[in-house]
């Protein structure tokens, strides 16, 4: 909507130019033709009174308008600001809890590793070639 207010600006400006013209127009003729036309003149007067106070209703309206679109903008706005803000609040707190459960079983991880190393270094001592007792004589 706020595209078509420009636009719209335009419109109402040249419409009021336009009405001007004519009567800027029909103010040189009737000096030229020597004929005075005073209820004419009138009219057109009048008519170019009321085109401009309608110009200005349309823009203080079209001003109402921009204003009432940019709060509700502004509302709409907010509303996502906060709904993104308790969000990502959200988020980091799952994240944390879920690092702290990474880094516990990566303890029990690490833990069941040197147990497995030390039975390993067992199970090879055990496994090695059978030492024989030497007996010396004497």
């Amino acid at each position: 909507m706020t595209e078509m207010l420009p636009t719209l600006a335009v419109v109402a400006v040249v419409a009021a130019l336009a009405a001007i013209a004519a009567l800027a127009f029909v103010l040189w003729r009737g000096r030229n033709a020597e004929d005075p036309q005073a209820a004419v003149m009138a009219d057109l007067a009048q008519r170019q009174a009321d085109t401009a106070m309608r110009l200005e209703t349309m823009m203080r309206l079209l001003g109402d308008r921009q204003s009432q679109l940019q709060n509700a903008v502004n509302e709409r706005l907010d509303s996502v600001s906060h709904r993104l803000g308790e969000s990502i609040q959200k988020t980091t707190q799952n994240t944390s809890e879920n690092l702290q459960k990474l880094h516990e079983r990566l303890a029990v991880i690490d833990s069941a590793q040197k147990n497995i190393t030390t039975l390993a270094t067992q199970v090879t001592s055990l496994q090695g070639p059978p030492r024989l007792l030497r007996v010396h004589a004497r």
